[in-house]
């Protein structure tokens, strides 16, 4: 527990610091860019657990970051994303940054699994239902699907414009939810 968050931050600390290390120098010049300028989602997450690769790290750290096995560690990976993406943009006083949106299942699909559910489960509770039709939606689809559709949605901000939005806001974007 908690190695999601350890990853998070040696993420963002790597990142920061990579204006010294001449091999991920690009990176921070490419905030402005959907996955930093890389082809996909898959190409993005190659270089960036490359970056662990010298360091001497338990491995179930990075596996716990880039854990994308359902659509709610895809969510959370996507947020990590998108503040790490924000506070190296911040810091480096880039004028633009690309965020990940929130892509929610097709509503119409997990409608539903959520009717079989209650019908196969009248017992369950709302909260017991919801968590299921999540987890049958992902199980439904091949993981690089799901993925891919997870991070495929981005939108390019102005820096000063989302520091001038309330906490609330700001929170907001960087959920994916603006």
């Amino acid at each position: 527990m908690g190695n999601g968050r350890t990853g998070s931050v040696l993420l963002y600390l790597l990142l920061r610091d990579s204006k010294k290390i001449p091999k991920y120098l690009n990176l921070i010049n490419r905030l402005h860019k959907p996955h930093l300028g890389y082809k996909d989602i898959f190409e993005l997450f190659d270089k960036l657990t490359s970056l662990f690769d010298d360091i001497y790290l338990v491995e179930s750290v990075v596996d716990e970051l880039f854990n994308v096995t359902d659509w709610g560690r895809i969510r959370l990976l996507r947020q990590r994303l998108n503040r790490i993406f924000f506070f190296l943009a911040k810091k480096h006083k880039i004028s633009h940054v690309c965020v990940y949106l929130d892509i929610p299942p097709k509503p119409d699909i997990i409608k539903k699994i959520k009717r079989e559910l209650v019908r196969k489960y009248p017992d369950w509770t709302k909260n017991d239902i919801e968590l299921e039709s999540y987890a049958i939606y992902s199980d439904s689809k091949s993981n690089p699907t799901i993925i891919y559709e997870g991070f495929s949605e981005t939108e390019i901000y102005e820096m000063s414009a989302i520091e001038s939005m309330n906490h609330r806001d700001i929170e907001r974007i960087l959920d994916g939810k603006a």
